[in-house]
């Protein structure tokens, strides 16, 4: 039995809940870009922190794409380990210096935290109610890949103290 992949495809008209999370999903990065990078300098930790983010919010809606697509309840262990990896994440970006903001983790991993609550909200308003639905869990990955993309383009500009490229978060 072949294995079936979810594609993510442009929304179209009809995809309200996705042309919402993809707001949600843009004002939300759009804020933690804020918090965690330096105004007009080369940030390094600035960027490691993006991805970081970027790395956190994956893990996260991956955790609740899971539990739907299994019809589980979501694995308290499985967000224990992501918000984990993001501390631990800041951490050792903070420990190699260079950084304009530090402790932030917290403040950042909370942002991303209601970033996914509300993906998790648009694509599912049942949520916590326990379902099984390849099509939320696969909007959800979708998401996921798109926010990792966003915020991937921000990181490279971040390293090189330059502004975000267009193109790349056009492509992403």
């Amino acid at each position: 039995m072949g294995r079936k992949s979810i594609q993510c495809r442009s929304p179209k008209p009809e995809d309200g809940v996705i042309r919402r999370a993809a707001v949600v999903c843009c004002a939300v990065l759009a804020s933690l870009l804020l918090l965690a990078l330096c105004a007009d300098a080369k940030s390094k930790c600035g960027s490691t922190k993006d991805k970081c983010v970027a790395k956190s919010a994956v893990s996260l809606l991956t955790c609740h794409a899971a539990a739907e697509k299994k019809g589980k309840a979501l694995d308290p262990e499985c967000i224990q380990k992501a918000e984990d990896k993001l501390g631990d994440c800041f951490t050792k970006a903070e420990d190699k210096g260079g950084c304009c903001t530090t402790g932030d983790a917290a403040a950042l991993g909370a942002k991303v935290g209601a970033f996914v609550d509300d993906v998790v909200q648009q694509v599912d308003p049942g949520f916590p109610a326990v379902v099984r639905n390849k099509c939320s869990a696969g909007k959800k990955k979708c998401v996921a890949k798109k926010a990792k993309g966003l915020l991937t383009c921000h990181a490279e500009a971040a390293k090189e103290g330059l502004p975000t490229d267009p193109i790349c978060l056009q492509k992403a």
